[in-house]
């Protein structure tokens, strides 16, 4: 049975060889030493509690080497962890290991320790062991002397003449001569023939325009090209939270006189489906461009919303432009609108079932304090255009803190004062 035996004490490495080979050879039991301390295990008898026994243990390395020999000319080392340190190596090597999920480890490397001792290292201190079955390398001996000079060896025989080689590549032409000196002219010979005539050269510079001739005739009068005369209902070009509010050269202005005047710089500003013809009308200016917004009554003035004009069509304008839908008063609730927003601030109370701004909803509702209040407390009413009927204005109330679009209208004629539109004695929504 092949043992290690480690200890702290150094043992010659000879002694450690020849207690080794005896044990082998007599097939006694053999000894362990155990981590600490000088004591040195030795054969015993007893050898069933021998081999209970780790052949070398260090709690400070968390190792238990179980065996260490030199075994078909390789260094062989088995062991478990003590610890949850998984990473061994053997000392001035770059040999490397970890130990399995079972906490063993296994070292087979070819490395021959001159000494016959290696030491294992791990993160948390280092491990000395004596390697079973290994012989310590011995000095080298002495240079030996150099031996007599051997003989000279007998001149071979003259070999035959080898058959000519194939003739060479052609060398490269040289340097060209100096140019020798011009020789006397000629005498002058007969003139030769006549030559075809040049290429057309290119056309000159053209001259000074002519008069004027006379007018022509007047051409047939051309057909009548379409024309629009209502205004434009635009969405999602301006958005804001339940506060509204407008820098103007005299100071800030909020509220809805806000709304309309963000409506109209915007659409100022910003290019839109439709802005070409408005301008051209004459319809960009503060008198004919209004948010479509409600308020509440406050201090002396009553409640009133800035609705679209009666008997008037409207075309739809979503954020990617025109979208191909006209409405007037009778059909603002109900129709196809295929507009990309979802919602817009409106302030209106739901109480007119086609939703029709010109006849019912005009009456204001929750306004975030008449767009004078961004807090999550309070609340203002916002319509949803993807719906149909009086949802589409009325949807649903949203905290003043959240972000919407605001509708902006521009009229084909100014629009009633706001004593006009203010309405009759408010309905209860329903």
């Amino acid at each position: 049975m092949r043992r290690i035996i480690a200890s702290s004490t150094v043992l010659r490495p000879f002694a450690a060889v020849l207690v080794a080979a005896l044990l082998s050879f007599a097939g006694a039991l053999g000894a362990a030493a155990e981590g600490a301390g000088d004591d040195v295990a030795e054969a015993s008898p007893r050898a069933s509690a021998a081999s209970a026994r780790p052949a070398a243990r260090s709690r400070e390395a968390g190792l238990d080497v179980t065996s260490a020999a030199i075994s078909g000319g390789r260094l062989v080392i088995r062991g478990k962890i003590l610890g949850s340190n998984r990473d061994i190596a053997i000392a001035r090597t770059s040999f490397k290991t970890k130990a399995t999920p079972r906490k063993d480890f296994l070292f087979i490397v070819d490395y021959l320790p001159t000494d016959c001792r290696v030491d294992l290292v791990t993160p948390t201190g280092t491990l000395p062991l004596v390697v079973a079955d290994c012989g310590p390398t011995g000095a080298p001996g002495p240079k030996g002397d150099p031996g007599p000079q051997g003989p000279a060896g007998e001149p071979g025989s003259k070999g035959d003449v080898g058959a000519a080689g194939p003739q060479g590549p052609r060398g490269d032409a040289g340097a060209p001569g100096p140019q020798g000196p011009k020789g006397d002219a000629g005498p002058a010979g007969p003139p030769g023939l006549k030559g075809d005539a040049g290429p057309r050269g290119n056309t000159g510079v053209a001259g000074p325009p002519g008069p004027q001739g006379p007018a022509g005739l007047q051409g047939p009068k051309g057909d009548r090209g379409d024309s629009f005369a209502g205004g434009y209902f635009v969405l999602r070009h301006v958005q804001s939270t339940g506060y509204l509010s407008f820098d103007t050269p005299s100071g800030q202005i909020n509220g809805l006189p806000a709304a309309n005047a963000l409506c109209l710089d915007t659409l100022t500003r910003k290019p839109w489906a439709g802005k070409a013809d408005a301008a051209q009308r004459g319809l960009l200016r503060a008198a004919t461009v209004r948010a479509f917004l409600c308020v509440g009554a406050e201090n002396s003035s009553p409640g009133f919303c800035q609705n679209p004009l009666p008997n008037v069509t409207y075309k739809m304008i979503g954020y990617y432009g025109e979208t191909g839908a006209t409405i007037t008063g009778s059909n603002f609730g109900t129709a196809s609108l295929d507009l990309d927003t979802y919602g817009i601030w409106t302030g209106r109370n739901a109480v007119d079932s086609d939703a029709d701004p010109t006849v019912g909803l005009t009456f204001p509702a929750e306004t975030c304090g008449n767009w004078k209040d961004r807090s999550s407390i309070r609340t203002g009413i916002a319509g949803n255009p993807g719906l149909e009927g009086a949802s589409r204005w009325a949807y649903a109330e949203r905290p003043c803190d959240k972000t919407y679009a605001i509708a902006c209208m521009v009229h084909p004629a100014p629009p009633p004062s706001a004593d006009a539109r203010s309405a009759q004695p408010r309905p209860k929504r329903p």
